[in-house]
């Protein structure tokens, strides 16, 4: 089965210092904390199923993004990906909160994220958000108990030029 392609959205407020988490009730994250997002529809690319998950779940218009990278993610000890997330950061939406009644929305600080209801390969990959960095790639293996067993973040290189990496990829033009 191929893998389940997603995308996920750190939305940060640089002037309070706050990042907007949400609660899943569904899925593997469900009762974690964790960004905006979902999977990527037919005929959608990343960028666009981004924008559309962070306004149906938040009421939000991002209107500045940066892409950070791609995640492969291997659950239950799987010799094939689970899920590959594309994941975004943005520091400047509009609009005003509001829920979609399936999830709970909630802005924490920075240096106070509800780290013990997340899962644990965001402290591997969510300080190069926070950084403004980019990544290669990310590959994170969990076994059969869901908890993490390999983690790898590939960063991109002084110089590299990242957009000419992923440009088509993620449909940013």
């Amino acid at each position: 089965m191929p893998p389940v392609k997603v995308t996920l959205v750190e939305i940060i407020d640089e002037k309070k210092n706050q990042i907007l988490l949400k609660r899943s009730t569904e899925g593997v994250n469900s009762g974690l904390w964790n960004g905006l997002g979902g999977e990527i529809g037919e005929g959608e690319t990343p960028l666009q199923a981004m924008m559309r998950e962070v306004q149906e779940e938040s009421g939000l218009k991002i209107k500045s993004f940066m892409y950070h990278g791609a995640l492969t993610v291997f659950l239950g000890g799987a010799l094939s990906p689970s899920f590959i997330i594309y994941v975004f950061s943005s520091t400047g939406s509009a609009g005003k909160l509001k829920g979609d009644g399936r999830n709970e929305l909630k802005w924490f600080p920075l240096d106070a994220v509800p780290s013990s209801s997340m899962r644990q390969d965001d402290f591997v990959w969510l300080p190069y958000v926070l950084k403004k960095r980019r990544w290669v790639s990310g590959n994170f293996e969990f076994g059969s108990d869901n908890l993490l067993r390999a983690a790898e973040i590939v960063p991109m290189t002084e110089g590299e030029d990242f957009n000419e990496r992923v440009r088509k990829s993620v449909g940013v033009a």
